[in-house]
C-alpha cells in the first residue's frame, strides 16, 4: 500500500478517488467530497491558524486503486486547558464547525489501511497523540480504533428517525403524551384560523436563506441568554474566553449557501416562513439531516415543526411516496427529538496515542 500526502491547495485532485469511496456504507453526507470541497476552502480563510497548524489529505493507493482518504488536521504546536485550545496531534478537518460526524473515506474499510494512515502520521509526521472527535459508534473505523488502541473517549449524544414500514408502526414510536401534543397544536392552530401549509424545497428563493438565518438567530439569543443567566461567575467568564478563542481561531461556514444536496421543510402562514428544518441529503440512502432549524417566537405556541412534520410523515405513507427514509436528527439533545420518534445515536470523541 501507497500513502499519497495532498494539501488543501490539491484538494481537487482528489475527486474522482473521493467519488468513488463515498457511497460507503459507513459514510454519511458530511464525508462526502461535495461537502468537504467547502470545508476544504475554510482553510485559507483561517489565516491565525496556519502559524499552528496544517491540514493534509492522505490518500491510501493499493494496486493504483483507492482504499481510504484521511482528512487529518495536524496541531504543531499546540495548548490545551479543558476544551480551549488543542494539544499537538492530529485531528479530523472539520471538527468544531457543521459537520457533525466525521471519519476517513472509504468504500470497504481496510484495517492494513487504516494501520498504514497511523504509522504514516507516527514515522513521517512525528505525531504521537490522536484525537478523533464526533465518530460514531457504529462505524468500522471506530470498532478498529477500539480494538487497536489504549484509548480515553467522551460520548455525544445523537437522534435519528428510521421511519418503520408502516405509519400505525411509526405512531408507537410516539409518547402518549407526544400524540396529545400534536392533537392540540392542531386543533390550536385550527381554532384561531391559522392555516399553516408544509413543504419540502431543494432550493431556497432568493433572501429566503436570510429569513431562515435571522428566525435561528431569535432562537440561539434566547438560549444564549438562559445559559448565561444559569451560569457561574467562573462559567461565564470560561465562556466568554472559549467564545473569544473560537472567534480569533475560526472562520464561519455559511452553511446553507456552502452545502451539497440541500433540503429544506418549511412551515408558512401564507408567505411568512414560521418554522423550519435544513439540512443535506444523501442520495446514496434517501437519508435527510437536519442541520439547522428554527421556529419564529411569534409561532411557538402553535407548536409549527413538530405537528406538521408529523402530518407530512403521515401523509408519505397514505401517499405510498416515501421519500424520505431517514430523518437524521445529528448533535444534540433537544427535546423534539426524542418526541418525533428519532432513537439515541452514540457519536464518540476519542483520544489514543500511535
Amino acid at each position: 500500500m501507497e500513502i499519497q500526502e495532498y494539501s488543501p491547495q490539491q484538494f481537487n485532485e482528489l475527486k474522482k478517488a473521493w467519488k468513488e469511496l463515498e457511497s460507503g456504507d459507513d459514510m454519511t453526507v458530511f464525508q462526502h467530497y461535495d461537502w468537504y470541497k467547502h470545508v476544504n476552502a475554510l482553510y485559507e480563510k483561517e489565516h491565525a491558524k496556519k502559524l499552528f497548524r496544517e491540514w493534509v489529505y492522505l490518500l491510501v493507493v493499493d494496486n493504483e486503486q483507492p482504499i481510504m482518504i484521511a482528512p487529518i488536521q495536524i496541531i504543531k504546536a499546540g495548548v490545551q486547558y479543558k476544551n480551549v485550545g488543542l494539544a499537538r496531534g492530529a485531528y479530523f478537518i472539520g471538527r468544531q464547525g457543521y459537520s457533525d460526524y466525521l471519519n476517513f473515506i472509504y468504500r470497504d474499510f481496510s484495517e492494513n489501511a487504516a494501520r498504514s494512515i497511523f504509522n504514516y502520521l507516527k514515522n513521517e509526521r512525528k505525531l504521537n497523540r490522536v484525537c478523533f472527535e464526533q465518530l460514531l459508534e457504529n462505524t468500522d473505523l471506530y470498532h478498529f480504533l477500539v480494538k487497536e488502541f489504549n484509548y480515553t473517549q467522551s460520548e455525544c449524544y445523537c437522534a435519528s428517525l428510521e421511519l418503520p414500514e408502516t405509519f400505525e408502526e411509526y405512531r408507537k414510536l410516539l409518547s402518549k403524551n407526544t400524540r396529545q401534543n400534536i392533537r392540540t397544536a392542531i386543533n390550536r392552530q385550527k381554532r384561531n384560523e391559522l392555516a399553516l401549509t408544509h413543504e419540502i424545497v431543494y432550493q431556497l428563493d432568493p433572501g429566503m436563506s436570510d429569513v431562515l438565518m435571522k428566525i435561528r438567530e431569535q432562537r440561539l439569543a434566547e438560549k444564549r441568554k438562559k445559559s448565561s443567566t444559569n451560569a457561574s461567575i467562573k462559567g461565564r467568564i470560561y465562556n466568554k474566553f472559549r467564545g473569544l478563542v473560537v472567534k480569533l481561531f475560526s472562520a464561519e461556514q455559511d452553511v446553507i449557501n456552502e452545502s451539497c444536496n440541500p433540503w429544506c421543510f418549511l412551515v408558512k402562514d401564507g408567505d411568512r416562513i414560521v418554522s423550519y428544518f435544513w439540512g443535506m441529503r444523501n442520495d446514496y440512502r434517501d437519508e435527510y439531516y437536519v442541520i439547522l432549524a428554527g421556529v419564529d417566537k411569534d409561532y411557538t405556541w402553535y407548536s409549527p415543526s413538530l405537528s406538521h412534520l408529523y402530518l407530512f410523515i403521515q401523509e408519505q405513507y397514505e401517499s405510498g411516496d416515501k421519500k424520505v427514509k431517514v430523518l437524521d436528527f445529528t448533535r444534540g439533545g433537544e427535546r423534539y427529538k426524542e418526541d418525533m420518534g428519532a432513537s439515541k445515536k452514540s457519536a464518540w470523541a476519542i483520544t489514543f496515542k500511535i
